[in-house]
């Protein structure tokens, strides 16, 4: 039932598209990203390297770069409806408004280029850019394809922060806005170090490589960022077992451990 809302309000909306409505993304940067997109050489089964970026026969990582695809990040976790959804809400009422106008609307603390901007001037100083890696579905299963139809065939994603000042910033972004809750460690934290977050595989892409091809185009980020033997560092919750096991078997280690949770580090 859900599946066919989701494809009843995508055909009242995009009557000519399939499931991945790409008037969302009809930009000419998002035309550009598409087009030109980076790709990191590392992917499950058949996969291409063509220099930035991981394509399989699955999906494609990419890193959001547009305020759509960042609007897509929301919707996928739960923090947003979809510019699609706000246009149905909108003509409902008697309004009709463009898909640029929906995008605005929804994502108007972000900027073109898909960043949160911080509004708060206190705060401000505190916060570092937070990057997201995004894999997007490129399957021909038609079914699987309309279950991600509402973030226009995002599958997964991961955030990455490079922090600079200690202590470590405990946690994921909360609501869609960075966290900026400040937590002592009883390990000393390097002040430069990439902190990863948020990562989410939907449960139909599961089992198909996301989550290691999401670490690994994280891996290959930090080495572009200018400054050498920059640390991955995350945190995990103690019975998140699926994942404990995914950054083990990518390398990290645990750095301190509590009875709730736990702060791993990867030397890059």
């Amino acid at each position: 039932m859900m599946l066919l809302t989701q494809l009843l309000i995508l055909t009242a909306i995009f009557p000519a598209t399939s499931f991945h409505p790409p008037s969302l993304h009809e930009t000419s940067s998002s035309s550009q990203l598409v087009t030109s997109r980076p790709h990191l050489g590392l992917g499950r089964g058949h996969a291409t390297s063509t220099g930035y970026g991981i394509e399989t026969t699955d999906y494609v990582i990419e890193k959001v770069c547009t305020k759509a695809r960042a609007l897509d990040v929301k919707v996928f976790r739960g923090f947003s409806i979809s510019a699609a959804e706000y246009i149905l809400e909108q003509r409902c009422i008697g309004n009709e408004v463009s898909q640029t106008m929906a995008i605005d609307y929804l994502m108007k603390n972000y900027n073109e280029n898909g960043q949160y901007m911080m509004e708060n001037s206190d705060l401000l100083l505190q916060y570092e850019r937070e990057d997201y890696f995004i894999a997007i579905y490129n399957g021909t299963d038609a079914v699987c394809g309309l279950s991600m139809a509402r973030q226009n065939g995002l599958a997964g994603l991961v955030s990455a922060q490079l922090r600079r000042q200690p202590p470590l910033i405990v946690g994921p972004s909360q609501d869609g806005t960075p966290s900026i809750l400040v937590l002592p460690s009883s390990v000393p934290i390097p002040s430069s170090h990439l902190y990863v977050a948020n990562m989410r595989v939907g449960d139909n892409m599961q089992r198909r490589g996301i989550g290691m091809a999401l670490l690994s185009c994280i891996r290959d980020y930090v080495n572009t960022l200018g400054e050498e033997n920059i640390p991955l560092v995350l945190s995990v919750d103690n019975d998140n077992i699926g994942a404990i096991r995914l950054y083990e078997k990518f390398g990290f280690e645990y750095l301190e451990r509590n009875s709730d949770w736990g702060t791993m580090i990867l030397i890059s």
